[in-house]
């Protein structure tokens, strides 16, 4: 994999780090989603290894420069989750009863990676904004 020549190694560190923080946040919400809506332990268990398998093999796929297999491991790790997330709009009938927030262990994975990104990228000046 070459670097292109307008990318420095610090802009290639600040990607890796900001990916990591996207992907860690995607995680997280799957997580917190399938304990909101108390989806069935097979189903759990079957979107997370799914995720976690599909991410691996996109992030092997992504760094030996195998493009086929990294978008495959998106695929594998995203669409059945997406699947899941569109049936259970369609059949919604509200909130599940004695809806949860989730674990406290999500709230503070939030906060971790909402710290690590403020770290990472810097504020915009809403002054600049109205210019």
């Amino acid at each position: 994999m070459t670097m292109p020549d307008s990318l420095s190694v610090t802009d290639w560190i600040l990607l890796g780090v900001l990916a990591l923080v996207v992907t860690a946040g995607a995680i997280v919400a799957g997580i917190r989603a399938l304990w909101i809506y108390r989806a069935p332990p097979w189903v759990r268990r079957t979107l997370l290894g799914l995720g976690g398998l599909g991410l691996s093999a996109a992030t092997v796929g992504f760094l030996a420069g195998a493009e086929l297999l990294g978008i495959g491991g998106l695929a594998l790790a995203l669409l059945p989750f997406g699947g899941w997330l569109v049936v259970r709009s369609i059949s919604y009938t509200g909130p599940p009863p004695g809806l949860v927030r989730g674990p406290k262990a999500l709230d503070s994975a939030d906060d971790i990676l909402d710290s690590v990104t403020r770290m990472v990228v810097k504020r915009r000046d809403s002054n600049r904004d109205e210019a």
